[in-house]
């Protein structure tokens, strides 16, 4: 288990950071960029305060989102790395540093900012819907135009160019999380892609896996 954790908190009240003390908790994990954001962060200073309350106002919005999506899905912790490892204390960065494999890979499930380039930018991107819907067209499987069949047309790529390729993916830190965690979700420019061991799955064809993850590396990270 990570040492602290988001308490997102009950409706209306502000998250906090709590200490885990060992125990187990269900909790999701944050993988972003801090990019050129002006990214809040726990200090020895503050470290104090933020277990009795988190400033909404002074996160980013890919924190924001990441607090909304964890209330969204059902759990009631999160960790976020520069809320949850105190910055500025050199043996606290070592300690945590050296379980954040382990970090990532007992995370019920990995939020990933897989198009932000910084934390100004957020989860959740403007979508052209039409981009999002599938486009498909009907043939006639005999030659009296019975038994019309649905043909869908995928853009293949978008899996490769918004998250293998995307700008997370470049950091060498944020790949890692990648691959050490069990089950992700990617959001990217156009939709959501669903990733875990053995599978990948697109926000626009949710019922076929279109087979882009890298399954030997999966494998090796649930063996570690």
């Amino acid at each position: 288990m990570p040492t602290r954790l988001i308490d997102i908190g009950e409706k209306g009240q502000c998250p906090k950071l709590i200490e885990v003390d060992g125990r187990l908790m269900d909790y999701l994990a944050l993988s972003h960029r801090w990019g050129g954001a002006k990214i809040f962060r726990t200090t020895q200073a503050n470290l104090k305060a933020q277990k009795a309350g988190i400033d909404l106002e002074k996160l980013c919005t890919t924190f924001r989102d990441a607090l909304k999506m964890t209330s969204k899905l059902g759990y009631q912790y999160i960790w976020i790395d520069s809320l949850c490892i105190v910055q500025d204390s050199p043996e606290d960065w070592a300690k945590e540093a050296a379980r954040m494999a382990m970090v990532y890979m007992n995370a019920a499930l990995t939020l990933a900012a897989a198009c932000a380039i910084s934390g100004d930018m957020g989860l959740f991107q403007q979508r052209n819907p039409v981009r999002v819907r599938m486009t498909y067209q009907g043939l006639s499987t005999d030659d009296k135009g019975n038994s019309p069949e649905k043909y869908y047309f995928l853009k293949t790529k978008s899996f490769r160019e918004e998250v293998t390729d995307g700008s997370l993916n470049s950091r060498g830190w944020c790949l890692q999380e990648r691959w050490l965690s069990r089950r992700t979700v990617h959001f990217g420019h156009t939709q959501r892609f669903w990733e875990c061991q053995s599978t990948m799955i697109e926000e626009r064809f949710p019922s076929d896996d279109r087979g882009e993850h890298q399954g030997y590396l999966k494998a090796l990270s649930s063996s570690t």
